[in-house]
C-alpha cells in the first residue's frame, strides 16, 4: 500500500515496531552526529520514529551518549514509551563495557529517564514486556566472565530504578536471551 524510508544521510537501523492508535513507534539505531548528547560521528545513538498509518513521518528522535547505543525493543506506556537496549556510554556502580539500558521518553520521543543493568563484563539488552501486576520484565544477556554469558532476566517494578527481581539462566556455554512474547 506504502513504503517510506525513514532516516538521514547516516546509517539508520529499525530493530522493532509497535503499533500506536495514530500510527506505528519504531526504533533503533542512528549514526547521525548528535551535539546534544555528545554523540561523535560513527558511534550509534538509539534512535526512535514515529510514522503515521500512512506512512508519513510524524517525528524522529535519538538519544545516548557519547559511545554507541542500540534500541532493541520498546512498549507504549502511559506517559509515551520505554525502551530496551544497550550501551557502552552509561553505567550505575559496579558496572563497566555494555550495559543493558532502558529509556524512558514521553510521547513525543523526547527521553524523561534512562537506567542501567548488568555488570563488569558486556551485557545487552534485547526484549521487554508488561509484567502481570504492573511494571516490566526485561530479557538478554549478561556477561559472566570476559567470554561467557548468560540470560539475564529481570523484573522491573514500576519505576525502572527499582529491580524486584533478576536471574541468570544457562548452562557452561555462552547463551542469548532473544525475547518472548506472552500468549
Amino acid at each position: 500500500m506504502w513504503d517510506t524510508q525513514i532516516g538521514s544521510v547516516f546509517n539508520e537501523t529499525g530493530n522493532s515496531i509497535i503499533s500506536v492508535s495514530d500510527g506505528f513507534v519504531i526504533c533503533g539505531s542512528t549514526t547521525e552526529p548528535n551535539d546534544v548528547n555528545g554523540n561523535p560521528a560513527g558511534k550509534a545513538d538509539i534512535y526512535l520514529a514515529k510514522i503515521s498509518s500512512s506512512g508519513n513521518v510524524l517525528w524522529t528522535n535519538s538519544f545516548g551518549g557519547a559511545g554507541d547505543e542500540t534500541g532493541n525493543d520498546l512498549l507504549v506506556t502511559l506517559s509515551g514509551y520505554i525502551i530496551i537496549g544497550t550501551t557502552n556510554s552509561f553505567s550505575e556502580p559496579e558496572q563497566s563495557g555494555n550495559n543493558i539500558i532502558l529509556f524512558e521518553t514521553n510521547g513525543e520521543g523526547i527521553e524523561t529517564a534512562k537506567m542501567t543493568y548488568g555488570g563488569i563484563y558486556s551485557d545487552a539488552g534485547n526484549s521487554i514486556i508488561n509484567a502481570n501486576g504492573g511494571g516490566y520484565i526485561i530479557v538478554g544477556s549478561k556477561g559472566i566472565t570476559s567470554v561467557n554469558s548468560k540470560v539475564y532476566m529481570a523484573k522491573i517494578g514500576e519505576s525502572i530504578f527499582n529491580i524486584d527481581f533478576e536471574i541468570t539462566l544457562g548452562f557452561e556455554a555462552t547463551d542469548y536471551g532473544a525475547g518472548y512474547d506472552v500468549v
